[in-house]
C-alpha cells in the first residue's frame, strides 16, 4: 500500500498542476473502447503525441506520455487519453514506479480525478489491477468501484471494490476478499481492513480457508 501514498504525493505536485495549464497527462496499459468523455460543442484545445517530464533541482522527478489529451478553454475540466505511461522516479533518480489507464478525466473545480479504461501499476515487487477509480482530490478518498486484483510471486489479494483514504492508507476491500497463496492456502472473507500506518488487516466475514 505504500503505492498510495506515493501516488498522493503525485497528486499534489505543484510542477505537475502548473504543467496542466499546457496539458494535463496521466497512464494507459492498452488501446480500449474510450468513453465518450467530451461533451460535443465544448471549446479547448487537444494536444497529441505528448511527453511532460517534471523536474526540480535534484533532476527528474517524473515523466508521463500520452497520444492525446484535450483541456477546456476555461481550464477546469482536462480529458486524456490512450496514455501509454507514467514513471516516477526516487531522489536517486531511480525508477519508483509506473502507472497506467485507459483514460483521465479531471474536474479541477471539483477536485475530482476519475481513472478508467484498465489501470495496471508496477509496485512493491507486484501488479496493482483494476478497470476504474475515482479520487477526490481535496479529502484523499479513493474508490475502485469494480473488482481490484494485487498480485506479488506467489501471492494474489482480490476484491469486488476498495474504498478508503490515501493519506492514511486506510482501506476496506469488500465482496468476495480471496487471498491466496499458491499451492499452499486459499482464505475468503467478506471484508478486508488494512490500516497502512499500522501494518495490520483484519479480514472478516465468514472466513473460510482452503488448505
Amino acid at each position: 500500500m505504500l503505492f498510495l501514498k506515493k501516488l498522493q504525493k503525485l497528486f499534489v505536485s505543484k510542477t505537475l498542476w502548473t504543467l496542466l495549464v499546457a496539458g494535463f497527462i496521466i497512464w494507459t496499459l492498452l488501446p480500449h473502447k474510450e468513453k465518450d468523455l467530451i461533451t460535443p460543442g465544448k471549446e479547448g484545445f487537444t494536444l497529441y503525441g505528448v511527453t511532460l517530464v517534471g523536474r526540480d533541482q535534484r533532476g527528474r522527478l517524473w515523466e508521463v506520455r500520452a497520444e492525446e489529451v484535450w483541456q477546456a478553454k476555461n481550464g477546469n475540466e482536462v480529458i486524456c487519453s490512450n496514455v501509454e505511461q507514467v514513471v516516477v522516479y526516487t531522489e536517486d533518480q531511480e525508477e519508483d514506479f509506473a502507472f497506467s489507464s485507459g483514460w483521465a478525466h479531471l474536474q479541477r473545480k471539483k477536485d475530482h480525478l476519475h481513472l478508467g479504461g484498465g489501470i495496471r501499476c508496477q509496485l512493491e515487487g507486484g501488479f496493482f489491477n483494476t478497470e476504474e477509480a475515482e479520487i477526490n482530490l481535496d479529502t484523499r478518498m479513493i474508490t475502485c468501484p469494480q473488482p481490484v486484483v494485487f498480485t506479488r510471486e506467489d501471492l494474489q489479494i482480490s476484491a469486488g471494490r476498495m474504498e478508503g483514504n490515501i493519506d492514511t492508507e486506510d482501506l476496506i476491500f469488500t465482496g468476495e476478499v480471496v487471498i491466496e497463496k499458491k499451492g499452499e492456502i486459499c482464505i475468503r472473507g467478506e471484508t478486508l481492513h488494512y490500516w497502512g500506518e499500522k501494518k495490520h488487516y483484519e479480514l472478516l466475514g465468514g472466513v473460510e480457508m482452503e488448505l
